[in-house]
């Protein structure tokens, strides 16, 4: 008995998803594109369809505002199926593949989607104090009659406050940490 497996994916790119089709698929086919919500010519996209390692489809590079390409993919015998969309070098990352109308031809069970395993994230950096610590610069400085503008990099529990014994032509905004102001003549 034919069964179809039918469904839509939208995805950036590059992505890629797994299904484990236990060699009862027959056929894959979709449409495939770039999605014309995203405005930016720069960003180029391929579609490929892998079966047990093999590369069974390939698309031409897509753009925004190219025609959708088809795919149809003979699946008899493949135990493993994966849906790729890369990036083919405009280097945009706000590239939205389409796999439109896609469906699964098979019998018996339905192929399984692979969820891809969740890794820890690791953290690279001390964990914060709660004390207020300075990060930045320990010595900034500006010439007379140019325009200031430094912000305090500052770590610690919130609400950070800020204050400093300042030249009258300097202003702290207490709560942001950012320092504005034009020195007026040189005050050390």
């Amino acid at each position: 008995m034919k069964v179809l497996l039918r469904f839509d994916l939208q995805t950036f790119v590059p992505n890629f998803g797994s299904l484990k089709t236990g060699g009862r698929a027959k056929q894959f086919s979709a449409w495939v594109g770039v999605d014309d919500e995203v405005t930016a010519k720069s960003g180029s996209v391929v579609f490929r369809v892998l079966g047990d390692g093999r590369e069974l489809f390939r698309s031409k590079v897509l753009h925004n505002g190219d025609e959708a390409e088809r795919v149809e993919v003979a699946l008899v015998g493949v135990k493993s199926l994966i849906l790729i969309a890369g990036d083919a070098g405009g280097g945009d990352r706000n590239e939205h593949a389409n796999w439109g109308e896609a469906q699964i031809e098979f019998a018996g069970l339905a192929p399984i989607a692979v969820v891809r395993p969740t890794v820890a994230r690791v953290r690279l950096t001390p964990p914060d104090s709660p004390l207020p610590q300075l990060n930045g610069a320990r010595v900034f400085g500006v010439r007379t009659d140019a325009p200031l503008l430094f912000q305090i990099a500052a770590s610690g529990q919130k609400p950070l406050r800020f204050s400093a014994k300042l030249p009258k032509d300097v202003q702290l905004d207490s709560q942001t940490g950012l320092l504005t102001g034009v020195l007026a003549q040189n005050e050390g």
